[in-house]
């Protein structure tokens, strides 16, 4: 399962006019590859040499087929990209469309099946090149397996099935593609509880299917015009690890727009016959729908959206497909001449290949689509009765009860069972496919999401917690669900809001909430993310320390009365679960840590820890979440390692500035951060004083979104025009946007020691981390000398600055000028 040689190919000039993607297959067994055997052999397909890989005949039916279908296996060390941009494969299958003069209809087919919502195969046509010679156009039709099921936005955990029967066997016409460590328990579980009858089968059905996902199927399958399907033809799919929920996915869709299997002549019948809805073979997955009126008239309005969307009523026809049709044949026959003379790769192929029945070339069979098939499917559809009408477009749905917090009401041991109901109060279904609802949760409602006329629809955040709730609603009682949105459902109240695909607004409620002790009074106050390495004396207790085994969070208790802290959790950034009985008392603060040996070597003993988080904290910054024992969220924001270069390079932490007066929606914003006067913090304390960088002054002192704006904040620029630029401001601890009068420096003759010196008095920052100021002193404004020397005591002008006066070290002199300035520099 390896390459054997590595390399290239020669040029191959006669593809030069191809418009499609070549294939080049190297084999030095074609026959060896026309048996399920199969054969060895090499690939080149966009700009990649892949060696000793398998291929052999894919297919039942088609594989007496002169033009037949391969499967492609590649190696595990070098697998195959069939698109820039994509993750690479396992498998490929290069279907036979020997039996579909248009050569479009596996790439349409599929392709309808994507615009629909449905997760479906990638297809579309390439030419192959056998042994540097034209071979075929083929169809690139993807392998179904976990990678599937990722690239699709599936579950790759989840069981795959594809299956061969009317689902009524579980080892009889199966092939398990996953999980295929595990025997099929699973499906011969589905397969029972859908062989039930009345009451019971319905029930098992709303608690196990993905109701939504296999309503589309259905629809999404009669658009196409495909019957070819139930008694095989399709996979079953269970989100195994996530709601455990089953929904069919389409395999094998060729025999779709007009085409159909034919007792008699089987695929070689050149009649286009329009299929009835809920064509093809019945399974118990079928009458599970079609079977029950409600979720029947549920399929119907699905077939109606999708009639709208792909094809339109005959007086408005909508041109998706005779659209694609056309783009298609013009990738694989862009000139219109004769097939047994032209060189465009549909004629190759006819030659090669010949053809059946009226032998249409490609273009007459891509023809036929357009102005046989498609008009005529039109009519039939839009002709009949049961077809709803086509719903408003701004249809009135309601939300109804939200259910933020089942735990206090014993419904559910935690926010897993929380949901909010929708609501259809009209005489017909609504489709609300690609809906979306945001506020404090998010989420788009997949394809197929129909609430029933005068019928409810549960959403929830979690399927399996829904339906483990134990009161009322739950499993076995029939609850049409949706589950899997984005956050959760506050208990401190907020606005969800409802619009349909195209944003329109159907819905908005604000529900007041009841937050808990811990979400109105626990506050993250302090972060040290980015700890001073260890030093000597601490290496010298553990040589193994390392500068983030010093890493801590702290929690305040900002509230009037204790918290009881016991099964609050970290789940996201560290993770960390407070013991029972964990009680914070009020004003007091309580410490996470990462490594407690650690941080008692450098911190003082008497600190209140609660214990070791697993997990380190990102040094590039990353989101923190904390939550009750209910599974409430108490805070979720992130926090930036570019926020402050110090608390990122310089070993200070981050500090909240007005922990208990803060938006818990706001703390990820750097105007509520500051940055610890000492380094490594001060851990178990509240800060009184913070220390001064540049970023932090202007986060204070300058609209947050214009903090990053050099015209606003550069460090040249006088936005007030009082001749003091940004860094001044800064230096002098002014405010940048008020024109300041007062006097920011001032020299004068100061007596020291009986002899007059001049001294410059001027304010500036205290607890500056970034700053340095330099007093100095001339004769001649050219030649400069620095002093230091102070006179007097700083005065404390108690707004964060002080006022300093420097002398110079020479005695004034009543015969020659003297002059004095300061610098101030900004940086470390």
């Amino acid at each position: 399962d390896s390459p054997e040689y590595f390399g290239t190919i020669a040029a191959d000039s006669s593809v030069n006019n191809s418009n499609l993607p070549i294939f080049h297959w190297f084999t030095s067994s074609p026959g060896g590859a026309n048996t399920t055997s199969g054969a060895r052999g090499s690939v080149y397909f966009l700009g990649e040499f892949y060696d000793n890989i398998q291929a052999d005949r894919h297919g039942q039916s088609t594989g007496g087929f002169p033009k037949k279908s391969y499967d492609f296996d590649f190696n595990k060390g070098n697998r195959f990209l069939f698109r820039e941009g994509e993750e690479r494969v396992k498998d490929i299958n290069m279907l036979t469309n020997w039996a579909d003069k248009s050569k479009t209809r596996n790439t349409l087919g599929y392709e309808m099946v994507r615009h629909s919502g449905e997760p479906a195969h990638y297809a579309f046509p390439v030419r192959i090149q056998q042994n540097g010679s034209f071979f075929s156009v083929a169809d690139m039709v993807e392998d179904g397996d976990d990678r599937y099921l990722e690239r699709v936005g599936l579950d790759p955990e989840g069981a795959l099935y594809k299956m061969y029967n009317r689902l009524d066997s579980s080892s009889s016409g199966v092939n398990k593609k996953t999980r295929k460590d595990e025997n099929n328990r699973d499906l011969q579980d589905l397969i029972n509880g859908l062989g039930l009858s009345g009451e019971a089968k319905l029930q098992f059905g709303y608690d196990h299917l993905d109701i939504p996902g296999t309503i589309n199927y259905l629809a999404a399958l009669d658009l196409t015009n495909n019957r070819d399907h139930g008694h095989k033809n399709y996979y079953l799919y269970r989100d195994t690890l996530g709601s455990g929920e089953w929904r069919p996915l389409v395999w094998d869709i060729d025999l779709c727009l007009g085409r159909n299997w034919i007792s008699g002549p089987a695929y070689f019948d050149d009649t286009f016959t329009n299929n009835n809805l809920r064509a093809g073979a019945s399974n118990r997955l079928k009458t599970f729908v079609f079977n029950d009126t409600t979720l029947n008239q549920m399929y119907l309005r699905r077939v109606r959206s999708l009639m709208d969307q792909l094809l339109g009523p005959p007086s408005a026809p909508v041109s998706y497909i005779p659209d694609r049709v056309d783009e298609l044949t013009l990738l694989i026959d862009p000139n219109d001449n004769n097939a047994q003379r032209g060189n465009d790769d549909a004629d190759l192929d006819y030659r090669k290949w010949g053809s059946w029945g009226n032998r249409n070339t490609l273009r007459e069979g891509a023809a036929r689509i357009k102005f046989e098939h498609i008009p005529s499917r039109r009519s039939q559809l839009y002709g009949l009765n049961e077809i709803p009408s086509a719903q408003p477009e701004t249809p009135v749905i309601r939300i109804g009860t939200v259910d933020y917090n089942p735990a206090a009401r014993n419904a559910s041991p935690d926010q897993s069972g929380e949901y909010f109901l929708l609501v259809n109060p009209n005489r017909t279904a609504i489709d609300c496919s690609h809906w979306e609802i945001s506020g404090g949760i998010s989420f788009s409602f997949p394809a197929g999401t129909v609430i029933p006329a005068r019928g409810r629809l549960y959403v929830a955040r979690d399927a399996r917690g829904f339906r483990g709730r134990s009161i009322s609603p739950k499993a076995g009682e029939k609850r049409y669900l949706i589950s899997g949105y984005d956050g959760q459902l506050s208990a401190r109240g907020e606005t969800l809001t409802l619009k349909n695909e195209a944003g329109v607004l159907i819905d908005s409620i604000a529900y007041p909430g009841s937050p808990t002790p811990g979400q109105d009074y626990l506050r993250i106050t302090e972060i040290l993310f980015a700890p001073s390495p260890p030093t000597e004396t601490e290496l010298a207790v553990d040589p193994g320390l390392r500068a983030e085994d010093f890493e801590f969070v702290e929690l305040t208790n900002t509230g009037p009365s204790p918290l009881d802290l016991g099964g609050t959790a970290f789940v996201e950034g560290i993770s960390f679960s407070f013991e029972p009985q964990t009680i914070l008392e009020a004003g007091h603060h309580i410490l996470v840590v990462a490594n407690l040996a650690a941080f008692n070597l450098r911190y003082r003993s008497d600190l209140e820890i609660a214990g070791e988080y697993t997990g380190r904290l990102s040094n590039d910054g990353e989101q923190l979440q904390i939550q009750d024992a209910a599974g409430e969220n108490i805070l979720e924001f992130s926090y930036n390692d570019a926020w402050y270069d110090t608390a990122d390079d310089d070993g200070h932490s981050l500090v909240a500035l007005n922990p208990a007066t803060t938006s818990v929606t706001d703390f990820d914003r750097p105007v509520n951060w500051g940055v610890s006067l000492e380094q490594g913090g001060n851990p178990g304390a509240s800060a009184s004083e913070y220390a001064m960088t540049f970023p932090f002054w202007k986060y204070q002192n300058f609209p947050e979104d214009s903090v990053s704006d050099p015209m606003v904040t550069g460090p040249s620029v006088d936005l007030d025009a009082d001749m003091l630029d940004t860094v001044l401001e800064y230096g002098f601890g002014r405010n940048p946007t008020t024109h300041d009068v007062e006097e920011n420096y001032r020299a004068s003759l100061v007596a020291h020691g009986g002899t007059d010196y001049l001294a410059l008095s001027f304010r500036r920052r205290r607890n500056a981390l970034d700053l340095s100021y330099e007093v100095q002193f001339s004769s001649d404004l050219v030649s400069w000398t620095t002093s230091t020397e102070p006179f007097g005591s700083p005065l404390d002008n108690g707004d964060g600055t002080e006022t300093i006066t420097i002398r110079d070290h020479d005695p004034a002199r009543s015969d020659s000028a003297r002059y004095t300035r300061v610098k101030i520099i900004v940086g470390n």
